[in-house]
This record gives C-alpha cells, structure tokens and sequence, in this order.
C-alpha cells in the first residue's frame, strides 16, 4: 500500500491540474491579428475603430493591445447572442496584479448577422450598423 500512495498522490495532483486548466480556456481575439477571420471577428474589429464609445476610443488613443473574450451564449426575447467583452490588460504602476478591463460589452446575433452594443445605465441593445 505504501509504494502505492505516491502514484496515487501524482494521479490525484494531474487530475486535479487539468481540471483547472480546462476552466481558464477562453476565446480571445486582439485587434491586428492576421489570423483568418469569421464574420464575428471582422465585425468586432469593424466596431473598435468605428465606435462612439469613449472608454474604447480612449484605449486606442493610449495604442493599449484590445481584446475580445467570449463571454457566453444568451437568448433574449428568443433570439440566440453570442455575448463579448471589448477591452484591454491592466496593471498597478509596479506592474503587479494584471487584470482585463472591459470597455464594452456586445452582443451578435449571428443568425441574422446583427450587432448589439450593450447599454449599461439604461440595461437594454442598441442596434449597431456602421
């Protein structure tokens, strides 16, 4: 039983080590990657650089690396979203505690192929056609 316990604990450590990288996987995207493109990505970036929202366009000013994570899927009102946070890395001025600010939420329905910004104060879509 003895000579048995450290495979065991090893079995049990890279066990519980995949499990926790599977839940840190996510979709990110980052404006001026040259990888091939979907409809989504196309329009997310078309957004970024044609936005009136302020904290985005003052990210761009700032040349901060923006990215898009996929967030989840939402049926609202039975249309089906993907939903995506726009935003950008940040950390403490002694380059400690990294973290992603979100700039923007959107929404995309991709059945119709229609994007959304998402209005926070006011909780509801705004249509977005540019």
């Amino acid at each position: 039983m003895k000579k048995l316990f450290p495979f065991l604990f090893l079995f049990l450590f890279q066990s519980c080590d995949d499990n926790s990288q599977k839940e840190k996987v996510k979709t990110t995207n980052v404006v001026g990657n040259s990888s091939k493109e979907n409809w989504t990505d196309t329009t997310i970036k078309n957004y970024i650089h044609k936005t009136q929202n302020q904290l985005v366009k003052d990210a761009l000013q700032e040349k901060v690396n923006i990215e898009w994570l996929f967030d989840r899927e939402e049926e609202l009102n039975n249309t089906k979203y993907l939903v995506y946070h726009i935003g950008h890395d940040v950390m403490d001025a002694d380059s400690t505690n990294l973290r992603f600010t979100t700039d923007a939420w959107v929404y995309l329905d991709t059945l119709n192929k229609e994007f959304y910004e998402y209005d926070l104060p006011n909780d509801s879509l705004i249509k977005w056609d540019k």
